[in-house]
C-alpha cells in the first residue's frame, strides 16, 4: 500500500512563468533585461532564499537593494506570486 507521494514544486505541480515576474520588475528595475533575468533566476540571493537561509522578507530587502526596486512587501509578493502558474496537465492527478 503506498502511504506517500512526494511531488516536485516547480516545473510539476506549478509551472514557472518567469516572464510573469520578470517583466513588472524590468519596468520598475534600472536595471536590463538580462540582469533581473539574472537575478531572480538562481542568483545568489535566490538561493539562500531556496535553501530556507533566509526569511521571505530578508528575501524581498535582499532582492529588491539588487534590482534598485523600492515596493513595498505586499508588492513584492504579489508580483513574485505570478511566478507560480497551475499546472492544469497534473492537477487531476493529484
Amino acid at each position: 500500500m503506498i502511504e506517500t507521494i512526494i511531488f516536485d514544486l516547480g516545473g510539476v505541480l506549478v509551472n514557472l512563468e518567469w516572464d510573469k515576474t520578470c517583466a513588472p520588475l524590468e519596468q520598475v528595475s534600472e536595471h536590463s533585461q538580462e540582469f533581473v533575468l539574472r537575478a531572480i533566476l538562481n542568483g545568489p540571493i535566490v538561493l539562500e532564499s531556496m535553501r530556507g537561509a533566509i526569511a521571505p522578507e530578508e528575501f524581498h530587502r535582499n532582492i529588491w537593494g539588487e534590482l534598485g526596486i523600492g515596493l513595498s512587501y505586499e508588492e513584492y509578493a504579489e508580483i513574485w506570486n505570478r511566478l507560480l502558474q497551475p499546472n492544469e496537465g497534473i492537477t487531476s492527478l493529484v
